[in-house]
């Protein structure tokens, strides 16, 4: 049989409630969008491009043939540009409070579309990077609308799910 030694619990230091809900901030989630995602296409044909030019012996090669250092090489530049286009946004959590005060301010501007509505509700949840326009929503939703979805879901997610890691 084993023995187990019992450490003296230490008391625990009273806490400020006080203090403790004035330092509250709302959650924030962050999404990285990518303004040349239109290169992974190219990045997908240069891998479909290394997997054959791997396949084939060096010995096998002919004149013009592309090596696999000269694929990869073109794959590492199109990738460096693509991650180079990256961009984090973040978006803070909004009360019910907040929500309503958006929608009051869309409906005193006439605003009364219901996706209208929301991509203002989400301009105001974006707080990095700052000046983002209901405007350029539109434009990144006419360019790339799964990468207006992932904004839409980080809002959801910062508004409504427990905070976790």
């Amino acid at each position: 049989m084993t023995s187990t030694t019992r450490r003296k619990a230490t008391p625990a230091k009273p806490v400020d409630l006080d203090d403790w809900f004035a330092s509250m901030r709302p959650a924030r989630r962050s999404v990285t969008l990518y303004r040349d995602a239109h290169l992974l296409g190219d990045i997908d044909g240069l891998r479909a491009r290394l997997t054959v030019a791997q396949a084939i012996p060096a010995a096998d090669l002919a004149d013009g043939d592309e090596t696999p250092e000269q694929v990869q090489e073109l794959l590492v530049d199109v990738a460096q540009r693509f991650a180079a286009s990256a961009m984090t946004f973040s978006v803070e959590s909004r009360s019910d409070k907040a929500r309503e005060r958006v929608m009051n301010e869309c409906a005193a501007a006439g605003v009364t579309d219901k996706h209208d509505i929301t991509l203002h509700m989400l301009a105001d949840a974006i707080v990095k990077p700052e000046g983002v326009t209901v405007e350029l929503l539109q434009q990144l939703e006419d360019k790339a609308e799964a990468q207006i979805k992932m904004l839409a879901q980080a809002s959801a997610r910062a508004s409504f799910e427990p905070p976790r890691m």
